[in-house]
């Protein structure tokens, strides 16, 4: 599925100027172009030094962690809903924001809803292009926890694309929809009458 399938919605979008939504949908529509642009740079570059490749895979993670908002903010300011994006069912993107807070949000101090802390370490010597490997302390309630992740950067890529063509699907078949008239509402009262 093509993201430019919505572009004629987008620009109908927008012309209500008293309508936060049409906005919010282009804003999340030109970032998704974006980080479609800095996946073909990632993929296309070969830095072979530490901060080339430190500087690729933080604007990876970063563009990724920012993709997943724009598609949430897609589907709430074309439709009004953002019932059609559920993150938490593609494991790999569920866990891809814990990893960006960990290594790119806030690695020097995260706080946790239970009151812990944690502190992340890249192991600077297993860094590369196709994975890394980290370390977080997370200290809570006077004990200290060493959690290590390694993270490959393909699964990543590969499952993003895989879940926003399925939402940007989703979206353009909502779109399309003919309303039509139902008497289901009325069916379901008498079932409940009854």
């Amino acid at each position: 599925m093509s993201l430019y399938q919505l572009k004629t919605y987008i620009e109908k979008s927008i012309e209500d100027q008293h309508n936060s939504h049409g906005y919010r949908a282009q804003s999340s529509f030109q970032m998704l172009e974006d980080v479609d642009l800095m996946i073909e740079r990632y993929l296309s570059e070969n830095p072979h030094d530490k901060g080339g490749i430190l500087l690729n895979v933080f604007g990876l993670l970063q563009g990724l962690f920012v993709a997943i908002d724009a598609l949430y903010d897609l589907a709430i300011g074309l439709t009004q809903y953002k019932y059609h994006v559920n993150i938490n069912v593609n494991p790999t993107l569920h866990e891809l924001k814990y990893i960006r807070n960990d290594i790119v949000g806030h690695p020097t101090h995260r706080t946790y809803p239970d009151g812990g802390i944690g502190f992340s370490l890249i192991d600077q010597s297993s860094i590369s292009k196709e994975k890394l490997t980290y370390q977080t302390m997370i200290y809570e309630k006077n004990r200290m926890e060493v959690k290590s992740k390694e993270v490959i950067f393909k699964p990543l890529i590969e499952a993003y694309g895989k879940e926003k063509n399925i939402i940007l699907k989703d979206i353009l078949t909502y779109l399309k929809h003919e309303e039509t008239e139902t008497k289901i509402h009325e069916k379901i009262f008498t079932l409940y009458e009854t």
